[in-house]
C-alpha cells in the first residue's frame, strides 16, 4: 500500500500544482520526489518500488496531452519544439519545452508579435528612442526566436542575427509557419553558431544596439551573462552603444547577478519590470523583464527612458564570471516576481 500511495502522489503532484496555479519550481518538485523515493528505499521495497517511483516521476513531470492546436512538432539537439495556434483572434506561437517563446497574430491586416515583444515592451521603447536620436541603427540580436524583433526594423537599419539552432532558423525563415522575419527583414543576415563565439568575430564598435534574447526553454545560458561575456558585447558596441538583456523567467531572478556583474565592470545598468498588463491597451502582451547596460551613465540618461526604468543597483550577489556562477542565488524560492 505504501508503494501505491507514493506512486499516486508522484503522479498527481504536478497536475495538482498546475490546476491550483501553485508555484512549484522543478528543483522543489524533484526534491519532493527524491524524498518519497528515499522513503521507499528505507522501507526495503527496493527493486520494484524504486522502478515504480522513477516511472511515476517521468510520467507525472513529462507527459504532455495531445492537443488539437499543435500545427507542428520537432526536435533538435536543444530540445522539443511545437508550433501551436489557438485563441480568437488566432495566435500562432513557438513552444520550446514548457516555455512560450512568443508568437504572431494578425492586427489590422499585418502580422505582429506577441508576448515580450509587443509595442508596449521595454525593448521597443529603447529601440524607438535610440532611433529618434541616431536615425538608422546597426543592431545585433542574439537569439532569433520567431523573428519577432525584426518587426521593429526600419529600411535604414542594419540588423544581424545570431542563432545556434538550425531548426529555429528553418522554422523562422524557411518553414512558412511564421512570417514576421520574411515580411520585415527578408534578406536577414543570420550568423549560425554559439552567439558568444559568433559575436567575438564581429568588428569592434560595429553595433549601436545589441539585444541578448538567447533562451533555452526557460533559462538563459549562463556563459552569455558572465563578466567576460558582457565585456565582449560592449566591446562590439559603439562608445555610446547600448546592450539589452532579456531576463524574463518563471523560476529565476537574474537581476541581482547582472547588477553585480555590471558593477564589477563599472557599467551603468537600468531595469524595467513590466509585470502588469492592461489587456485593453496591449491584448497580446506578457509580463517581461529587461535590463539596459551602457559603459557610462550619460548614455542611458540621454535616452530619456520612462518611469518604469529603475537603476539596477549593485547587490550582495556575486558577479558571474566564466569560472564562477551560481543559479542557486537566483532561484525564486518564494514565488514569481511582482
Amino acid at each position: 500500500m505504501l508503494v501505491v500511495a507514493i506512486v499516486a502522489v508522484m503522479l498527481g503532484l504536478r497536475p495538482l500544482a498546475d490546476l491550483l496555479d501553485l508555484f512549484v519550481p522543478n528543483i522543489v518538485f524533484a526534491g519532493i520526489c527524491a524524498l518519497l523515493a528515499g522513503l521507499v528505499l528505507s522501507r526495503q521495497f527496493r527493486p520494484v518500488a524504486f522502478a515504480l517511483c522513477m516511472a511515476a516521476l517521468l510520467v507525472g513531470e513529462l507527459r504532455k496531452p495531445m492537443r488539437d492546436d499543435v500545427l507542428w512538432t520537432g526536435r533538435s539537439f536543444f530540445g522539443v519544439y511545437r508550433v501551436s495556434e489557438s485563441g480568437d483572434p488566432p495566435v500562432r506561437s513557438l513552444i520550446h519545452g514548457t516555455t512560450n517563446h512568443g508568437g504572431q497574430w494578425v492586427r489590422e491586416g499585418e502580422v505582429a508579435p506577441t508576448l515580450y515583444f509587443t509595442e508596449s515592451s521595454p525593448i521597443v521603447e529603447v529601440i524607438e528612442r535610440l532611433r529618434s536620436q541616431r536615425g538608422g541603427l546597426r543592431v545585433g540580436v542574439a537569439g532569433l526566436g520567431i523573428g519577432a524583433l525584426s518587426y521593429y526594423r526600419k529600411p535604414a537599419d542594419e540588423w544581424r542575427y545570431f542563432e545556434i539552432d538550425p531548426l529555429i532558423r528553418w522554422l523562422t525563415a524557411e518553414s512558412g509557419y511564421f512570417q514576421i522575419l520574411s515580411s520585415h527583414d527578408p534578406g536577414a543576415e543570420i550568423a549560425m553558431g554559439d552567439a558568444r563565439l559568433a559575436i567575438a568575430k564581429e568588428p569592434h564598435g560595429r553595433f549601436d544596439l545589441m539585444i541578448m534574447d538567447a533562451f533555452s526553454s526557460d533559462a538563459v545560458p549562463m556563459h552569455l551573462l558572465t563578466r567576460e561575456a558582457l565585456s565582449l558585447y560592449t566591446d562590439r558596441l559603439t562608445e555610446d552603444g547600448i546592450l539589452m538583456l532579456h531576463i524574463s523567467n518563471r523560476f529565476l531572478d537574474l537581476a541581482p547577478a547582472i547588477g553585480a556583474t555590471a558593477a564589477s565592470l563599472e557599467f551603468d545598468a537600468k531595469i524595467a519590470r513590466m509585470m502588469h498588463i492592461d489587456e485593453d491597451i496591449d491584448p497580446m502582451g506578457s509580463p517581461t523583464v529587461w535590463v539596459a547596460v551602457a559603459r557610462a551613465a550619460p548614455t542611458l540618461q540621454r535616452l530619456g527612458l520612462g518611469e518604469r526604468w529603475k537603476q539596477l543597483e549593485p547587490s550582495d550577489a556575486h558577479p558571474w564570471r566564466d569560472d564562477f556562477s551560481s543559479f542557486v542565488e537566483a532561484i525564486l524560492w518564494t514565488g514569481r516576481l511582482d
